[in-house]
């Protein structure tokens, strides 16, 4: 094999292992398989160290517990303040030490917070004034002396947890934990998804349910005697409105013969007094309403008045033919039939008016409106959701293969992950 063969071969990498399909609930499992031995050295370790920080914080608290019963006495005014600022130490130092988290499963986030959290309060318990330090160091020397070195040795025990922590092992299980549990919470987000869906869907189906039984409920009513003889009752009254307008532009044909010479005796009538002058000239001025209001008789009166006045033969004729019509009866039967009508339409509407047909309609109407507008509503929330889902759908496949491709580069295995 030559040099080159050498190098080749060097380089060479193997090729990842097939694992083939996995159920996202065996991944952990079966990666664990893979790097367990390097795992478990950590995690024992971890544990060890654990159980030794734990320790040293119970001897911290016994340290502080003891140093809160001494009490330095020189008999000059320093005594006081040190044993104050002794005092403010030690309830610092135990309300501090109430917030070391603990380790149940010695997971990668669960040591990821113990580390951090015993970071945290070491450095709240190194934030003392220097006055304060040399005080406590002059006064309580074997004290705080044993304090110090305790802390010293969590400080030491705490930075070997976190350089474990950064080891490749309890790394990658730490970030393939978190991958499979962004996997499962996204799940459980699509599944929330898809309850609300169908639930929306159920309620779809019963508000169309109820909409079609208000349908049928309003067809019944519409097809019902009730609504009928109401619709008949506007009929009525539409039929005897044309038929009523057919008897004016009857009265006012008759009456549009007689217009210039009633013009006539408006005109002559201005230079008359007396009531007779009044009446006549409403007649002269306004033919159809005095009829329609008074009777013939007031009409008959100016159109007995037009013979006196100077017409012509064609005016005179007309005269003479509507006051003919006026004396056998034609022009009263036509106000009597036009004032029976007006008194059978205010009638009808009358009744039209007292009838609750038309709020009952309307109330049946806007409650199909309202079912309808609620199943748009509910319809409209299905499309957000769904596309929300889609949405999570496609965050669930990202992570699946982000977890397949870390898998493969950091541990050489080929998973095929059923999400």
């Amino acid at each position: 094999m030559g040099f080159f063969d050498f190098l080749k071969k060097k380089e060479e990498v193997s090729e990842p292992h097939d694992a083939g399909s996995v159920e996202l609930a065996k991944v952990k499992e079966t990666i664990e398989r893979s790097i367990s031995s390097d795992i478990t050295k950590e995690r024992e370790r971890m544990r060890e160290l654990y159980a030794r920080i734990k320790e040293n914080f119970r001897e911290v608290k016994k340290l502080n517990k003891e140093l809160s019963g001494k009490s330095f006495e020189s008999g000059q005014r320093v005594d006081a303040p040190v044993n104050m600022i002794k005092d403010n130490y030690v309830r610092k130092t135990l309300s501090l030490l109430n917030n070391i988290p603990v380790i149940d499963n010695f997971e990668y986030g669960e040591i990821t917070d113990f580390c951090s959290g015993t970071e945290k309060v070491l450095k709240d318990l190194q934030k003392i004034p220097p006055k304060q330090t040399i005080l406590l160091s002059k006064y309580f020397k074997g004290e705080t002396s044993r304090i110090i070195k305790t802390l010293k040795d969590i400080e030491r025990m705490s930075k070997e947890m976190k350089s474990l922590l950064e080891g490749k092992a309890l790394w990658l299980g730490g970030k393939i934990n978190s991958k499979i549990d962004r996997i499962f919470e996204l799940k459980r987000k699509s599944k929330d998804m898809e309850k609300q869906e169908n639930t929306l869907r159920e309620k779809i189906k019963d508000k169309r349910n109820e909409k079609g039984e208000k349908e049928k409920d309003l067809a019944g009513f519409v097809s019902s005697e009730e609504f009928k003889g109401f619709e008949n009752l506007g009929f009525e009254i539409k039929e005897l409105g044309r038929e009523r307008s057919e008897i004016e532009n009857e009265i006012r044909e008759e009456l549009s013969g007689v217009k210039r010479p009633l013009k006539k005796l408006e005109y002559d009538l201005k230079h008359r007094e007396g009531k007779e002058k009044v009446s006549l000239s409403k007649v002269a001025h306004s033919p159809m309403k005095v009829l329609l209001e008074q009777g013939g008789s007031v009409l008959m009166e100016a159109l007995v008045k037009l013979r006196d006045l100077n017409l012509k033969e064609n005016e005179r004729e007309r005269v003479e033919g509507l006051i003919k019509k006026i004396e056998n009866g034609e022009i009263s039967k036509l106000r009597e039939r036009y004032k029976q009508i007006e008194n059978e339409i205010r009638e009808k509407k009358e009744r039209e008016e007292k009838s609750d047909v038309t709020d009952k309609k309307r109330g049946k109407e806007r409650e199909i409106e309202n079912l309808t507008k609620e199943i748009q509503e509910h319809e409209k929330e299905i499309e957000k959701i769904s596309g929300n889902r889609k949405k999570v759908s496609e965050g669930i496949e990202k992570e699946r293969k982000d977890l397949e491709g870390l898998v493969r580069k950091e541990i050489n295995i080929n998973l095929n992950i059923i999400v």
